[in-house]
């Protein structure tokens, strides 16, 4: 079925209406040139727009009805007109298609719209082909700074699957396809004389519970976007994510895959199984991504070029290592010695590691005696019993470098909390370390805290300022920018 195909879920009333044949012309224009795809509710054709040069094409959606009496004509007709006006809204942005045209011709509701050309998604998303996590998150942003748009008009698309994103294949960007007045199809079952809750529009695959019940929200959509996301990851379609929580029904997919559990923490809260436990909005996620790059490179640092991901062979492990021997920065590579010279430096190098070894055991022999001695030998006044030392003794000897690095290490792990508690500690010790209050506002920001976050990246801004890093402190002020939208 083609890419533009509408899926409904829903048993309903013989159609009355016979399909458009080929070569049919449509308001004395649009000449139907292929069925792409047929639903309960619409019809899908390409066609060709005979008024203009080229005849340019173009898609067509036919809207179906039951029946054709005159009650359900008006309230057809005036619900096709007001989603029509939604579709136009929605046109304008560059990665939904335009709404070319709309019109009634013989009681039959029809919908023009832009035809994308470029492949779906789904062509780039192969069986057992795991994408890597800069590709995973560019799928992400893109995709959700159009449903930003959309959901701030108060459309669900309801649809959100990889058959419906497009790649674009002048720029290679993602386009989403298939709005197909998805609110009026379930309208018009309404007034066609079935409960709302029996009308279930969408993909089960990519369907969260609420939408299966005919109450979609916002985060549907979101929950759709998220299974793509693992999809991506782990090269499994979402049909075998048959594993869930036993306690919690959630969908177990990392053991799957390796990914980094910051950018698993967004994916798992895109498709948690309650409504109420995900991301409320595209911004949501969209600023919980933006935290990410702080954390492990930039998404933004390497453009999809739309190839495919290939896992790494050993071929080219093999590759990489030769580059790395033969390269110009290594020039003492093993195979640009002669033999006997070679032999002579390998010796030396072993030489070398046994002395450092042997200095290496020495020392550490006197701190652990050092350590191991001092405890037998009490001081009058202080107590030795360990649940009297302080945090701060706990902790002896450390420096707010020492705590700011081993809050980083904490947070590429995903253990934010603790992340914070250290990053707070360092802070303590040297409370003018402008980088300590952004990495913990990154974090902040990661957990959803976004006020906490706010003024973590003030503070680092301010002393960035008063230490003349302009530079800094602006890029610091642009996440708070973005925080605040």
């Amino acid at each position: 079925m083609s890419n533009l195909a509408e899926i409904t879920s829903v048993s309903l009333p013989i159609i009355e209406t016979l399909p458009v044949r080929y070569g049919t012309l449509l308001d004395g224009r649009y000449q139907v040139v292929q069925l792409l795809g047929a639903g309960s509710f619409s019809q899908t054709y390409l066609a060709q727009d005979t008024r203009r040069p080229g005849q340019p094409t173009c898609v067509v959606k036919h809207l179906l009805l039951t029946n054709h009496n005159s009650v359900l004509l008006q309230n057809a007709r005036r619900l096709f007109n007001s989603e029509a006006e939604t579709l136009e809204q929605l046109g304008k942005h560059d990665k939904i298609p335009q709404l070319l045209a709309y019109f009634e011709e013989n009681q039959e509701f029809f919908l023009i719209q832009e035809f994308i050309k470029g492949q779906p998604l789904s062509a780039e998303l192969q069986p057992n082909q795991r994408w890597n996590e800069n590709q995973v998150i560019q799928l992400l942003q893109q995709v959700l700074s159009i449903l930003k748009f959309v959901h701030s008009h108060g459309v669900i698309h309801r649809d959100i699957k990889p058959d419906n994103l497009i790649r674009r294949e002048q720029d290679g960007q993602l386009v989403l396809i298939d709005f197909g007045a998805v609110k009026l199809r379930t309208q018009l079952g309404t007034i066609q004389g079935q409960a709302s809750d029996t009308i279930v529009i969408g993909t089960s695959e990519y369907m969260p519970l609420e939408q299966g019940e005919g109450r979609p929200r916002p985060s549907s959509d979101i929950y759709a976007l998220g299974k793509i996301g693992i999809q991506a990851l782990t090269g499994v379609p979402p049909r075998q994510f048959e594993e869930l929580d036993p306690n919690t029904g959630e969908i177990l997919w990392q053991h799957q895959t390796q990914v980094s559990s910051t950018l698993a923490a967004v994916l798992k809260q895109m498709v948690r199984y309650d409504f109420q436990d995900r991301y409320q909005s595209a911004t949501d996620v969209l600023n919980a991504l933006q935290c990410l790059p702080s954390l492990y490179p930039s998404a933004s640092q390497s453009a999809f070029t739309g190839n495919l991901p290939v896992p790494p062979t050993n071929a080219n492990r093999a590759s990489q290592q030769n580059m790395i021997t033969a390269s110009p920065a290594n020039p003492l590579g093993p195979s640009s010695l002669p033999r006997h010279r070679r032999h002579r430096l390998e010796a030396g190098i072993m030489l070398l590691l046994g002395f450092s070894l042997t200095l290496g055991l020495g020392v550490w022999w006197l701190l652990w005696s050092d350590s191991f001695l001092k405890p037998s030998l009490p001081k009058l006044g202080k107590s030795h019993n360990p649940s009297d030392r302080s945090p701060a003794s706990a902790s002896a000897g450390m420096s707010a470098k020492d705590f700011n690095n081993q809050g980083l290490d904490k947070a590429k792990k995903g253990e934010f909390k603790q992340a914070i508690e250290d990053y707070t500690r360092a802070l303590r010790l040297n409370p003018n370390r402008a980088d300590v209050y952004r990495n913990r506002g990154d974090v902040r920001s990661a957990l959803g805290d976004y006020q906490a976050a706010i003024e973590d990246y003030q503070k680092a801004a301010e002393i960035y300022q008063k230490q003349g890093r302009t530079n800094e402190a602006q890029t610091v002020l642009d996440q708070v920018n973005k925080l605040e939208l």
